[in-house]
C-alpha cells in the first residue's frame, strides 16, 4: 500500500494504491488527501469492491501510525511494515511508477478526446486499473485472472472490429 501524487494540469491529485502480493493485482483510486481517514476509506472501498478480507498487509511506516494501528486492530489485520530505506526498486514502488505513467496517459488522452472529456478522475483510475490488471504475465495469465480465476473481458475484440479499426491511420 502506498500513496502517490500526480500533477494533472494545474492541480496535484492524491492517489491510494494497493498491490496484491500473489497476483500483482493493482487497485488505484483518488483520495482527498494523504491522511489516515482518506486512506482508510479507500482501503475499505477496495476491500468491498474486490470482496476481500486480508489477514496481513505490507505497508510503509506511514500506515503504522496510531490511527492506522487502531484501524488495523478493528479490522483484525496484521500490518507488516517495511523498513525505512526500502529499495525504490521493490514491487510496490515499481507499481506506483507504472500507475503514475498509466494514469497520466489516461488523463492526457481524456483531455484530447471529446467523447471522454466528461470522465471523472475515479473513472480514469478504473480504466487504468483494468488496463494494468488485464496485461498478460509470464505465467500466461492476467493478474485479474490469477486473483479471481475469471478471464477479464478483452480490451479489444478483433473479431467484432471493422477493417478501419484494425488498420492504423
Amino acid at each position: 500500500m502506498d500513496y502517490f501524487d500526480l500533477k494533472l494540469g494545474e492541480n496535484s491529485c492524491h492517489f491510494f494504491l494497493a498491490l496484491g502480493s500473489c497476483a500483482s493485482l493493482v487497485y488505484v483510486t483518488p483520495v482527498k488527501d494523504q491522511t489516515a481517514p482518506s486512506g482508510q476509506a479507500a482501503f475499505q472501498e477496495m476491500a468491498a469492491d474486490r470482496k476481500i478480507k486480508p489477514k496481513k498487509v505490507v505497508c510503509d511506516l506511514a500506515f503504522t501510525e496510531e490511527t492506522w494501528q487502531r484501524f488495523w486492530n478493528a479490522q483484525d489485520i496484521e500490518p507488516l511494515p517495511t523498513r525505512s530505506r526500502t529499495p525504490s526498486s521493490n514491487r510496490a514502488e515499481r507499481a506506483v511508477q507504472i500507475m503514475k505513467r498509466t494514469s497520466y496517459t489516461q488523463w492526457m488522452s481524456a483531455r484530447v478526446d471529446p467523447e471522454t472529456a466528461s470522465v471523472t478522475l475515479r473513472g480514469l483510475c478504473a480504466k487504468a486499473n483494468m488496463a494494468r490488471n488485464s496485461q498478460l504475465r509470464l505465467a500466461g495469465k492476467t493478474p485479474y485472472e490469477m486473483a479471481f480465476e475469471v478471464r477479464p473481458q478483452p480490451l479489444f475484440d478483433a473479431d467484432a472490429a471493422s477493417p478501419s479499426e484494425l488498420v492504423p491511420d
